[in-house]
């Protein structure tokens, strides 16, 4: 440990002199070490130099503590922004520490009179306010002034999600915050998932005072990172109560002020709200249950985030929200209906407004609260912004070293998943604050599934799309065959990859296929032995495809070749659409495309180019028992209720007429898409006409690792079981279907069962 203790029994006359604590400890990285440092410096009372390290000596003189220095202080790492400036410690190692106030930060200008920046109320007659990140005075302000204005109950929030430290300068504590030498404008949120900000603030602290006690009580922070004018500022750290935590700071006020309450509710300025934070909120709520009592006055809630403009301005509209339903309720339910606003909506919220009661009245209520807390940051005009810059762009350029198109993107992306988290916040609440909140908002999230369907198609940009992006050169054409996609080795004897039967069922599956391709399987699926009356053909591909030249293709972007291009259609007809509109657009370009096969790069003169129903609509002249349908399905992982519908719906009507058709599903690689669906159809086939004799054997003798996994005896699946009539029989036969479309495919370890296990234990 760099330490050793020794006993001795000194003579009781020997001299003491009473010593600074920087001059008589150095101190470890070790919670152990730090433990025994503090003991000795507490209880002593002199200091002998020799050759080794300096011997400190107990109060009592009954003991010895030896500090090896060097041997402390390499457990820390230095470092500095430029080799102009001193170097110094660094906090865990990686990390400055910086001033949260910046120039410009305080928009309203509000901290010369407040003691804080960007401190409003909310427009209105609720009590709800915002705030930068306050120090200690500015807190104690703001407290007294809304004491003064009667507030009896006050709830404050910290929506910090990055540890923040308070260092004493002066009789104030300001707030500081570690942050990345690669970006110092950004706070680290989600660089600490094992750690809460409130256990990791005291670790941090403790690290400062042990570092500062090797550089003689001093530690260098940043108050300037726009211009490092004097920067690094060397700050005096001499004992444990010149650095504060969060929870030091803002807390210690509750003994003072009863009527205080302090939360900390972690909210990220980049990312889109999650449930639990949310669930978080409620559950400050439920501790504090006078917030619901009707007859309670309203208690004030006071947010306060970095800057108090992105993060306050959402906790704010969600506090509106919940005081806005407490004091609204019976007047809504008395008064009548609203008049509804005419004006245009984004399509993800007229479908939220189609799907809950009231909808309409709901969201028009989100609209205004968004409005009265709009002092500084107005989401949905924000919102409206992004989307504007988006579809103003006709040359893409670089934003921070990224496509201005997918900058833009993002940013309208998340601000519209926020807004749709808002309006449905608020019907949750609508329904559940009367009954006091019996449900948390991820459970009641969880009875309304079809909300995630809405929000899995928030990206509809896809859609609007110009087919020109490939001829300006700002997407590319990229093959859909390679070498390495044909794992089960059937485009040399099928002329198509992957493709494979359904035991004993007239189900087929197979990669995207091209017309040499369909040509050879619709041969060998007319010709005896097989001669199939009809055969059905489900492209169920969500990407637009085209075959140029003899070749397939799908659109990518120049950056990002290996990730395709999945558009958020339900229909076949738009994605055909979409399809047709490119046709044209290549058809009539007169120049050279770039196109990429097997990962190298290639010029194309467009001779011919045929969508996939045309490949279908020309087939049909050699095969008039061909019939093609495009049921698209989605990029997620899992299947919808609508897309096994559309899936069902059109084979159904086969099914009908015909006693024993062939059907034919392709995807891009015949692996995920083709297997859902392969299995989808046996199942339907097998209840049609009868199950397997063997569907319902059970091999209770297995005795491998983890073969309940194997088995497919996950907790989730079992629970289904449970409640499902029958549970374990229908169990069986689905795996019984998984089993047969999959017995071919696990060279490539593609069995679902086999895909979750594997995939957990990579993890």
């Amino acid at each position: 440990m760099g330490t050793t203790v020794s006993h001795s029994g000194l003579p009781s006359g020997l001299p003491c002199q009473d010593i600074p604590y920087a001059a008589s400890a150095s101190v470890a990285s070790s919670s152990e070490s730090a433990e025994i440092l503090h003991f000795s410096s507490a209880r002593a009372k002199s200091v002998i130099a020799n050759k080794v390290a300096p011997v400190v000596i107990s109060h009592n003189c009954r003991e010895e503590y030896q500090i090896h220095k060097d041997v402390f202080k390499s457990s820390y790492t230095m470092g500095r922004i430029n080799e102009k400036m001193p170097e110094h410690f660094l906090i865990q190692g990686k990390y400055f520490l910086v001033k949260d106030n910046y120039r410009g930060m305080d928009v309203l200008n509000t901290e010369t009179s407040m003691g804080v920046a960007n401190f409003r109320q909310a427009r209105g007659e609720l009590p709800i306010y915002g705030m930068g990140q306050p120090t200690l005075h500015g807190f104690q302000k703001i407290l007294e002034m809304m004491h003064h204005q009667g507030h009896q109950e006050i709830l404050f929030f910290c929506l910090r999600e990055e540890p923040v430290l308070f260092l004493r300068q002066g009789d104030d504590f300001i707030p500081y915050s570690p942050r990345d030498p690669e970006n110092l404008h950004e706070n680290l949120c989600g660089r600490f998932p094992r750690l809460s900000p409130n256990k990791l603030e005291p670790v941090i602290q403790r690290e400062l005072l042990e570092m500062s006690l090797l550089k003689e009580n001093t530690y260098y922070v940043y108050n300037d990172i726009e211009h490092f004018e004097g920067d690094p500022h060397a700050i005096t750290l001499q004992k444990e109560e010149d650095v504060c935590v969060t929870e030091e700071v803002y807390k210690r006020s509750m003994f003072s002020r009863p009527a205080l309450r302090y939360h900390r509710l972690m909210l990220c300025s980049e990312e889109v709200p999650q449930e639990s934070q949310f669930d978080a909120f409620i559950d400050v709520m439920r501790e504090n249950p006078f917030i619901l009592d009707m007859s309670h006055p309203l208690p004030a809630l006071l947010f306060s985030c970095q800057d108090g403009i992105s993060c306050t301005n959402l906790a704010m509209i969600i506090g509106s929200m919940l005081l806005s339903v407490r004091t609204r309720q019976q007047q809504r339910g008395s008064s009548g209906k609203r008049p509804l606003k005419q004006e245009g909506r984004f399509q993800i919220v007229q479908s939220i407004m189609n799907m809950i009661p009231n909808g309409h009245h709901i969201v028009d209520e989100v609209e205004d609260i968004i409005v009265l807390c709009a002092e500084i940051h107005n989401l949905k005009d924000t919102l409206q912004i992004y989307k504007n810059k988006l579809e103003a762009i006709k040359e893409d350029y670089q934003i921070q070293g990224v496509s201005a198109r997918d900058y833009f993107l993002k940013k309208a992306i998340y601000n519209l998943q926020t807004y749709f988290y808002l309006i449905v916040f608020y019907a949750y609440l609508d329904q559940q604050l009367p009954l006091g909140l019996p449900l948390t908002f991820t459970r009641w999230m969880r009875i309304h599934p079809d909300f995630y369907r809405i929000l899995a198609q928030t990206n509809l940009s896809e859609l609007q799309a110009r087919p020109d992006l490939i001829t300006k050169g700002t997407r590319v054409l990229v093959s859909d065959g390679h070498v390495s996609l044909d794992i089960m080795s059937t485009r040399r004897d099928m002329k198509v990859a992957n493709f494979r039967p359904a035991p004993n069922q007239p189900v087929y599956g197979m990669a995207q296929p091209d017309s040499e391709g369909l040509t050879h399987l619709l041969r060998y699926l007319s010709e005896t032995p097989r001669a199939f009356p009809v055969v059905l053909w489900v492209n169920l591909r969500d990407q637009i495809v085209l075959e140029v030249d003899g070749h397939t293709f799908s659109p990518r972007e120049s950056e990002e070749l290996d990730r395709p291009l999945h558009v958020p259609v339900t229909s076949g007809q738009q994605i055909e659409k979409l399809e047709n509109d490119l046709k044209r657009e290549l058809i009539g370009c007169q120049k050279w495309l770039e196109v990429r096969q097997d990962g190298e790069k290639h010029l194309k003169s467009t001779k011919s180019c045929l969508t996939c129903h045309d490949m279908a609509h020309q087939q049909k002249e050699l095969f008039p028992e061909l019939q093609y349908a495009r049921v698209p399905l989605s990029s997620s992982e899992t299947i919808t209720e609508r897309e096994l519908d559309r899936l069902t719906t059109a084979m159904q009507a086969v099914l009908d007429e015909q006693a024993q058709p062939a059907l034919l599903f392709s995807c891009q690689d015949g692996w995920g898409k083709t297997t859902v669906a392969m299995v989808v159809t046996v199942l339907l086939l097998w209840h049609t006409n009868g199950f397997p004799d063997d569907c319902q054997d059970v091999d209770l003798n297995i005795r491998v690792p983890d073969c309940r996994y194997s088995k497919g005896e996950f907790e989730v699946v079992q629970s289904v079981v449970r409640v499902l009539p029958a549970g374990q029989a229908r169990k069986r036969e689905v795996d019984k279907a998984l089993d047969a479309v999959s017995e071919t495919m696990t060279p490539m370890h593609y069995h679902l069962r086999e895909i979750i296990i594997s995939t957990y234990r990579q993890v």
